[in-house]
């Protein structure tokens, strides 16, 4: 709608002029680290909250690319497309959904294995500061660095621009945040220690956009951290359990996602671990229309956003109950009855086309025409 529209462009070219030094300065600190980073070495980036991509379009050409995996993730879907197409040339880009304010672990991100999280004009806007530190501290590798993008000096102007941004006016924890959502310099740092990071400092000292509260802050994780071992136990129960019964996977929730009404909830809980995107290989495409079916229905089962020939349905996590629901679908589909226990004897898609084509034959192959 137009006029939706008109304060939207407003507001980013005002952040565009008036984040560009900020910019520069988180800039200045990413080229370093990536300088500086050991060439036997992977570099995993996750930047939460990215949007327009702001900076983003400034990070992407300093990061090695033959070692680099760098996650841009937004709560909103618009951006994820957006961004795959405006960064489509770098092939280390990829692309996720992820809320801030829910556990991280229930989203599927977890394995504290990112070396670099990144977010930029975006914390202040969570409903709980210290809960969402607390998040960001637990995807971080051991000595991990958190960059933050900060407004941390309030001016009744910010009304007619920030106050336009969705969730500016949504926080919480207004024993922390009592009049706006901002937090000043010396906020950011007792609350960066506070959620567990060894030390933090401010990039932004005097001068350029620090003299009306615009700061860049880095923070670093702790080098030694506990972590949860999900395969141990997997492996203790799998001795105990037939193998349909063993959990594919094993999470460690720090809190549960509940609902508005304070309520588990449920369905996010369901998709802790699945996220599509996170395949590190292009999926193999189907060969025959049954093929097609088949990987349409597992991905709308299991939740998934790709499927190759070869994966298996236990391992992506189905289990006794989404077996019974894609024996369903598959005797829908196919009109032949598909008990449970076949699709946990053939347990990817090529081995139950395999089982299928028993029984119905062989299928038409799809041709480029179609």
């Amino acid at each position: 709608m137009p006029t939706r529209s008109r304060p939207r462009t407003a507001c980013c070219w005002f952040y565009a002029r008036l984040f560009g030094p900020t910019y520069a300065a988180a800039t200045a600190a990413v080229r370093e680290m990536a300088e500086g980073w050991p060439a036997d070495r992977p570099l995993n980036v996750l930047e939460v909250g990215a949007g327009y991509g702001s900076l983003t379009r400034h990070l992407l050409p300093l990061l090695p690319a033959d070692r680099t995996e760098y996650v841009f993730t937004d709560v909103s879907r618009y951006f994820l497309d957006r961004a795959e197409t405006e960064f489509a040339a770098y092939p280390f880009l990829r692309c996720d959904l992820f809320d801030l304010d829910r556990p991280p672990t229930a989203q599927g991100f977890d394995g504290r294995s990112a070396d670099l999280v990144i977010a930029a004009s975006v914390l202040h806007d969570m409903r709980q500061v210290r809960r969402t530190l607390a998040a960001l501290r637990s995807v971080l590798a051991p000595g991990g660095v958190l960059l933050l993008v900060e407004q941390t000096t309030f001016h009744p102007w910010f009304d007619l621009v920030m106050g336009l941004q969705q969730g500016f006016d949504n926080f919480e924890d207004t024993e922390l945040r009592q009049e706006h959502c901002l937090l000043d310099r010396a906020q950011w740092q007792q609350e960066l220690t506070a959620a567990g990071f060894i030390r933090s400092e401010l990039l932004t000292t005097t001068g350029g956009p620090a003299s009306v509260g615009f700061d860049v802050l880095v923070a670093q994780g702790p080098a030694v951290q506990r972590r949860f071992a999900p395969e141990e136990l997997r492996a203790f129960v799998a001795e105990r359990l037939a193998r349909h019964m063993v959990p594919a996977q094993l999470f460690a929730l720090d809190e549960l996602p509940l609902s508005p009404t304070g309520k588990v909830d449920r369905a996010a809980l369901a998709q802790a671990g699945r996220r599509g995107s996170v395949r590190g290989r292009p999926a193999r495409p189907p060969r025959t229309d049954r093929q097609r079916k088949l990987v349409d229905i597992w991905k709308e089962v299991l939740g998934l956003n790709q499927i190759d020939l070869a994966d298996d349905f236990l391992e992506l996590g189905g289990d006794s109950l989404l077996a019974a629901r894609l024996a369903a679908q598959l005797q829908s589909a196919f009109g032949v009855p598909v008990p449970v226990r076949t699709v946990l004897e053939y347990t990817t898609v090529e081995a139950l086309d395999g089982h299928l084509e028993q029984l119905l034959g062989p299928s038409e192959p799809i041709t480029e025409e179609r």
